[in-house]
């Protein structure tokens, strides 16, 4: 609204300044010119109304001002509540960590057990039971970790759903400055007209000299300069806007890859439990395998006792043959032992490249979860310093603002003080009673730009006091 100070007020023929133009005339680098000797009062009630919607302007912005700063603060704690979340992972997989070397414990025992399988048949059946309870335990496990998936998909769902909504408002914010940004194009088109067409009304009446018009070329100038530098303050707001943007969209694909990332890792999982319970079949059937072959053998030996008992008049006959039987019933037994031993020596290196693979995996998951935390945690300060020098550059055009107002209003004053003492020099011709009635009037509003003038200074204050 101050650029509403570079028009030049016109004369009535009696001397008077007419209401309109007078009340939009200011001289920023200049004295006060001096009013005629019958200067309209509604001069005087023009400019407190200027003033007065400067003050509401200024106050609108810095309510906007605020209201950015809220939006800010909204998105450093959305920030701080995703590193919540990547630390609550980070801890989770740790508490898998744990699990495994469990496991890791569970299934050296098992291959201590596996080694005494020379033991009797019961003892088979209740390492093939701990084997059971320990794939009951996995499967168990990897439901837990799918169900925390889900949660933790969920969860970044939400989180996306919640950055397009920044995004949204973001983009109506960028509008909302791109239509501040037109409307100031079309306030200095309206004013560059409006001094156009008063400086087409100076010229005809023929009374300004060369100075006056240079004056007014200058504030023309100045007013050219002023809606230029508005016109780049409104562009560089929508460019830090679009970065903004450019930062939420960037974000938003930063979690849409932690969900691949996760929804993998679980495939991975599931792909691990599949295969340990193929080697778990593979073991119960060379164990079945073994079981029966022993069966068989000592069914063999058997019978060979029995007919030497029962031919115990060939035994002499027949010894040297039952000795080579009994020999062979030997040597299948030690290979028997010999593919048993090789069965569990398979068994312990399956288990342990599972467990070397597990642990690799897991290895990877903390890696990855650590590596988004430290995004996270990087992406929250930078949130932090942009915020504040948001709020500091903000605070520093509110106080900018409320400077010039100050100036205005203070310059209002001097040269209200200077209309009053012209009047009050003003020739003696002039009716006592319209000069006494005028200086009254301009006493009063005296008294008015007075208390403007302090309004304006504790709405500084206040306003700075709020800021810090």
């Amino acid at each position: 609204m101050a650029k509403r100070r570079t028009k030049k007020p016109a004369e009535r023929e009696d001397g008077a300044v007419s209401e309109a133009e007078s009340s939009d005339y200011s001289a920023p680098a200049e004295e006060p010119a001096q009013p005629p000797e019958n200067v309209g009062t509604e001069w005087f009630a023009r400019r407190v109304e200027e003033l007065e919607s400067a003050l509401e302007e200024a106050s609108e912005r810095l309510q906007r001002s605020l209201k950015r700063q809220g939006e800010l603060e909204a998105q450093a704690e959305g920030a701080r509540v995703k590193a919540e979340h990547l630390q609550d992972a980070d801890t989770q997989a740790k508490k898998l960590a744990t699990e495994l070397e469990q496991a890791g414990e569970q299934i050296a025992g098992l291959t201590e057990r596996a080694r005494s399988l020379d033991a009797e048949r019961s003892h088979l059946s209740d390492e093939i039971t701990e084997l059971r309870k320990l794939l009951g335990e996995r499967e168990k496990n990897l439901g837990t970790l799918a169900a925390e998936a889900g949660k933790e998909r969920l969860a970044l769902q939400k989180q996306i759903s919640e950055a397009r909504t920044s995004l949204e408002e973001k983009q109506a914010a960028l509008s909302s400055v791109q239509g501040e940004a037109g409307t100031l194009r079309e306030e200095v088109e309206r004013l560059s007209k409006h001094l156009a067409e008063r400086e087409s009304a100076l010229a005809v009446a023929a009374k300004d000299s060369a100075a006056e018009r240079e004056r007014l070329l200058g504030e023309l100038r100045a007013l050219q300069q002023k809606a230029e530098q508005d016109a780049a303050s409104a562009t560089e707001k929508e460019a830090a806007l679009r970065e903004q943007l450019a930062a939420t969209k960037g974000e938003e694909g930063a979690q849409r890859e932690k969900v691949g990332a996760l929804e993998e890792s679980l495939g991975q999982e599931r792909g691990a439990a599949e295969q340990l319970r193929g080697e778990l079949e593979r073991e119960r059937a060379a164990l079945s395998a073994l079981e029966e072959k022993r069966a068989a053998l000592e069914n063999d030996l058997t019978e060979a006792r029995t007919r030497g008992q029962e031919l115990g008049a060939q035994r002499d006959e027949l010894s040297e043959q039952i000795n080579a039987r009994e020999e062979t019933l030997r040597e299948q037994l030690r290979a028997a032992e010999a593919e048993r031993e090789e069965a569990t020596r398979r068994h312990e290196e399956a288990l342990a490249r599972q467990r070397e693979e597990l642990l690799h995996q897991l290895d990877e998951k903390e890696r990855t979860l650590r590596e988004q935390l430290e995004r996270a945690q990087s992406e929250r300060e930078g949130a932090e310093r942009h915020h504040e020098e948001t709020l500091r550059r903000e605070r520093e055009e509110a106080q900018a603002a409320l400077h010039a107002k100050e100036r205005a209003l203070e310059e209002s004053l001097e040269k209200a003080q200077a209309e009053r003492e012209t009047l009050m020099r003003s020739s003696e011709e002039t009716r006592k009673s319209e000069r006494a009635e005028l200086i009254a009037q301009l006493e009063e509003k005296e008294r008015a730009l007075h208390e403007q003038l302090e309004a304006a200074r504790a709405e500084r204050e206040g306003s700075e006091a709020r800021h810090e």
